[in-house]
């Protein structure tokens, strides 16, 4: 390849460059999640935060509960909310607002276990499934999560926020299905946020 002194000395386009860049890392964390099994299909993946997306969810879910209806070992479902998430949007711009998301799923994941599995649940929400574990177990990995979604800011290189999250937690009921239990985990989210977010709640079921 032969370039021209004057093609050398062109001046680079900073954006450009700046977007090709970012292109190639989410290529590459796309490329991390798939070989390590933590997605399987493209077709399973959010857009925006490389995470498992709603259609994934509701299979592993059922996959989980058919699981459960075998063994007898329980498993946890937490929903996820950003604290005040519409001020970030509000404040710093949507832009910003997609880089808080993400970096919150990069967050989500180095704090799970192996087994566990977060998804994109919609807009500023998550949702998390912690395979054979019962509620009060489910308890330490989910506070490890909130506090390390906030310990450090989440920067552009411009702008910066400490992002907090909520959680709301519930375990599988013997006679419960899956939307059963979804709804029990988002009550307790509910719960969590009125009082005052930045925590946990757990729906301990009647």
């Amino acid at each position: 390849l032969v370039l021209s002194r004057r093609a050398l000395e062109a001046p680079i386009d900073t954006t450009l460059f700046a977007d090709i860049l970012y292109s190639m890392h989410e290529f590459d964390r796309l490329v991390d999640r798939l070989l390590s099994g933590v997605i399987t299909t493209l077709t399973d993946v959010d857009g925006l935060t490389g995470l498992l997306n709603r259609t994934a969810m509701e299979r592993d879910l059922e996959k989980e509960l058919a699981h459960f209806q075998r063994s007898g070992r329980p498993f946890t479902v937490a929903m996820i909310d950003a604290d005040l998430f519409k001020r970030v949007n509000d404040e710093f711009g949507h832009g910003f607002g997609d880089v808080v998301l993400e970096t919150l799923a990069d967050r989500f994941v180095e704090s799970l276990r192996p087994r566990d599995r977060v998804y994109r649940y919609g807009g500023e929400e998550f949702l998390v499934l912690l395979p054979e574990t019962p509620l009060e177990s489910a308890l330490p990995v989910l506070e490890r999560l909130r506090r390390r979604a906030s310990e450090r800011t989440i920067s552009d290189g411009s702008q910066a926020v400490r992002q907090s999250v909520s959680i709301g937690a519930a375990e599988i009921g013997r006679e419960e299905s899956v939307e059963v239990v979804v709804a029990r985990s988002d009550q307790a989210l509910y719960r969590a946020k009125q009082a005052g977010r930045d925590r946990v709640e757990l729906d301990h079921g009647s």
